[in-house]
């Protein structure tokens, strides 16, 4: 609801300020990066034979987590967790996130 011209949404709903890094571009990656790690991932699996349940177990990894970095979902996934992946493809991680982050 809007009276006078001013909003009524709370201060703490209003988006905060970026950081300078984030304004740099440095922040978390964006969608464009992860959707690229994602494709990699389906790339790489593809190669292998290997359906998404396969690659988490694999991986030690539930399919919820190999779920949400190959469709965006999850924008910054531990470097834990892509060296798994990487090894379960067998891939080098650098092979995965090169040129992405």
């Amino acid at each position: 609801m809007v009276r006078s011209g001013r909003s009524t949404m709370p201060a703490s709903a209003k988006s905060q300020p970026r950081t300078l890094d984030q304004r740099r571009g440095r922040g978390r990656p964006g969608h464009r990066e992860i959707c690229e790690l994602g494709r990699r991932i389906d790339v790489a699996s593809q190669r292998q034979g290997l359906h998404p349940e396969q690659l988490a177990e694999r991986a030690g990894l539930t399919r919820q987590t190999i779920h949400a970095i190959r469709t965006g979902i999850t924008r910054s996934p531990s470097s834990r967790t892509i060296c798994a992946i990487a090894d379960a493809l067998g891939v080098t991680a650098n092979d995965l996130i090169a040129g992405i982050f």
